[in-house]
């Protein structure tokens, strides 16, 4: 097959999965189905109202897609996982279902107006990790939580369109380190990383990702918490890194499958 041939057929087999995407598309927008198959994970439009709000990011692959793909290559069946900032419990059972027994996910969430929403996509799929409704930091105590019309914003920083606050339970970083004892730790914490980080990580853990965000915590921010972690003892990975979403293991830890 010549060069151009096989160019061909590239375009031809993209232009077909591109077609397939329109057509799935189009049937689920008119079917508007109570349950939806999203990465093999069964997605309870029907019980949430947050989740259903969200259904047309879900019809076109666009839900934490970078973040799935990053952990699909990194995570093994026999890690511990501390996932900080559970969203709405997708990324959360797609660790589950990756691991030997879903307990071994610990998965933490400040915003209570989520938690209803995270069980059922954990009830829908038969995933028992371990939610805990609290806020992670630097130490213990409590700390202001800011409610942004947009849930999955919600954040410990003051942002546009906060709608209210009120003070939340906040556990810290080294205690979840000491106690639970990760290997494998994923972030998405809505600005939060900056402080969360600024502690020692100990050797066990072997891959760090998640998502960074300059625009709450700046340039400089994302800068530190890079640095620090380098610091730490881990390489970035490049290849499982892409835009906000980053990705750091230990130098003897592999950072891809296949």
């Amino acid at each position: 097959m010549s060069r151009g041939d096989a160019n061909d057929l590239t375009f031809f087999q993209e232009l077909i999965t591109y077609f397939r995407f329109k057509v799935r598309y189009a049937v689920s927008v008119i079917l508007n189905p109570n349950m939806y198959m999203y990465e093999n994970i069964r997605i309870p439009f029907g019980s949430s109202p947050v989740l259903r709000s969200r259904r047309r990011d879900f019809y076109r692959g666009l839900h934490e897609r970078g973040e799935m793909e990053t952990i699909r290559h990194l995570i093994r069946p026999d890690d511990i996982v501390l996932e900080l900032g559970s969203g709405l419990g997708v990324v959360s059972t797609f660790i589950a279902q990756r691991l030997s027994d879903s307990r071994n996910l610990h998965t933490f969430e400040a915003n209570p107006e989520l938690l209803g929403t995270i069980k059922s996509v954990f009830e829908a799929n038969d995933v028992k990790p371990n939610l805990h409704n609290i806020a992670v930091g630097q130490e213990d105590g409590c700390r202001e939580f800011f409610f942004n019309v947009n849930n999955l914003s919600s954040s410990v920083h003051r942002r546009e369109g906060a709608a209210k606050s009120e003070l939340v339970a906040m556990i810290s970083m080294s205690r979840l380190l000491r106690e639970i004892r990760p290997t494998f730790v994923v972030f998405d914490v809505e600005g939060a990383e900056a402080e969360i980080f600024n502690v020692a990580i100990p050797p066990e853990v072997r891959v760090l990702c998640g998502e960074l965000h300059p625009s709450i915590i700046g340039d400089d921010g994302v800068s530190t918490v890079i640095r620090t972690i380098l610091a730490s003892g881990f390489d970035f990975i490049a290849d499982r890194s892409c835009g906000r979403m980053v990705a750091f293991a230990r130098p003897k830890s592999p950072s891809r499958k296949g």
